[in-house]
């Protein structure tokens, strides 16, 4: 018995991951590698695959147009970038909470973002 190991994904596994984690309960995205544990997909990491974008926009300085206009700039850049997704963390007590999906982007879950500094 083999303990647990990552290793990058092969095309091939997409559909067999995306299964398991179903079994789960849970989506995959963007996978770069899966968690292996005797001879089994038991897991999925995506490191680095889907850019993470934070915002900050002075709640005073700043209307809603502006903020629409900011963000499809954005989307110019992110374009340009080569990245057609992107996760934007959005805070609950933040003024884009409650518009986040008309402004496009899907809620995937209720979570917490937590880092982890080098050491």
């Amino acid at each position: 018995m083999m303990g647990a190991r990552i290793r990058r994904i092969e095309p091939n596994e997409l559909q067999e991951l995306r299964e398991r984690a179903a079994q789960d309960d849970h989506v995959v995205l963007a996978p770069t590698h899966v968690v292996e544990k005797d001879g089994e997909i038991v897991g999925y990491l995506s490191i680095g695959a889907i850019p993470i974008v934070n915002v900050w926009m002075d709640s005073e300085r700043l209307g809603p147009r502006d903020s629409v206009a900011v963000l499809g700039q954005l989307d110019a850049v992110m374009d340009y970038a080569g990245q057609s997704t992107y996760f934007m963390p959005c805070d609950p007590s933040s003024p884009f909470h409650p518009v986040m999906e008309k402004l496009g982007f899907d809620s995937l879950m209720e979570t917490q973002l937590f880092v982890r500094k080098a050491r």
